[in-house]
């Protein structure tokens, strides 16, 4: 699977995600589509995966310990922040995934 950026669309604003059997059909995904690629097989693992959503780019993230966060959204960085320094959440670059060779885990 190799990394693209976002193709031109009609929208104002958002971006379309692709589903994980067009992404594997195509061979092609933006950084959004990985991370939420990502967060879907860490929860089918019964995990409890994070999007984590920066200004024009996601990465992905996963609970360590058996928890989250009450609420679905939250714009608190600092609160996502201090829990990967504690050791509670990692998160991960799935760009970095699609290179050639692959950048280690």
């Amino acid at each position: 699977i190799r990394y693209i950026n976002p193709p031109a669309s009609f929208e104002e604003q958002g971006q379309k995600i692709r589903t994980p059997d067009r992404i594997l059909e195509s061979r092609l995904g933006t950084c959004l589509d990985l991370a939420v690629m990502a967060a879907a097989c860490l929860e089918q693992c019964g995990l409890h995966p994070l999007l984590i959503i920066l200004q024009g780019h996601a990465v992905v993230g996963v609970w360590l310990d058996e928890e989250s966060f009450p609420e679905s959204a939250t714009d608190d960085c600092l609160r996502v922040r201090k829990r990967v320094d504690l050791g509670e959440i990692l998160v991960f670059e799935t760009t970095l995934l699609t290179g050639d060779p692959p950048a280690p885990f």
